[in-house]
């Protein structure tokens, strides 16, 4: 399948119906916020994207009364090191968040889960955006309920590396929840 028949398939079977179930959308990123929860669904392209004819997709979750890397609480942020828990949208499964996830840290440079969609290899992408699409409907707004703030803080302090972000996170969960 060509860029262009992609994107057009990506825009009519995912990103359209998203926004009119309240997503927004910056650039490739479409956002979803839920409460103090905000879910990002992240398209990437890289430097040799054009020339595989592949994309690549990761899902995102913060609060939004986390600070960024430079300490600014935001409640969009369109880096992917601003997010705490990030996964490929293919281990989304209904059950998934409640039996087997827990956080993992993803946060050197470079370095973050993602489905890389060759779509030059198929001939058909309908099946696979409207399956993802489904799965960001449902599964990631269930993982927005399931990572209330406690649950978010008490992943990252038992899964966590000390990682200098995760240390500001940490900081930021336990300021939230001292006023709750």
């Amino acid at each position: 399948m060509k860029a262009d028949k992609f994107n057009a398939v990506y825009e009519k079977l995912l990103v359209r119906p998203l926004l009119s179930a309240g997503f927004s959308q910056r650039r490739n990123h479409l956002f979803f916020v839920k409460g103090t929860g905000a879910l990002m669904f992240m398209r990437r392209r890289d430097k040799w994207s054009a020339l595989c004819q592949d994309t690549h997709f990761t899902v995102c979750v913060r609060h939004t009364f986390l600070s960024d890397l430079e300490r600014q609480p935001k409640i969009f942020s369109d880096s992917i090191y601003d997010y705490p828990f990030k996964i490929q949208p293919s281990r989304m499964t209904p059950d998934f968040f409640c039996s087997k996830w827990h956080y993992e840290s993803f946060n050197e440079m470079g370095r973050w889960p993602d489905d890389i969609v060759e779509f030059g290899r198929i001939a058909d992408a309908v099946p696979y955006l409207t399956e993802l699409c489904g799965t960001l409907l449902n599964v990631g707004i269930q993982w927005l309920d399931f990572l209330h703030p406690a649950e978010a803080h008490r992943q990252i302090k038992r899964y966590g590396k000390a990682d200098y972000c995760e240390k500001i996170w940490l900081k930021d969960y336990e300021r939230y929840l001292a006023t709750k």
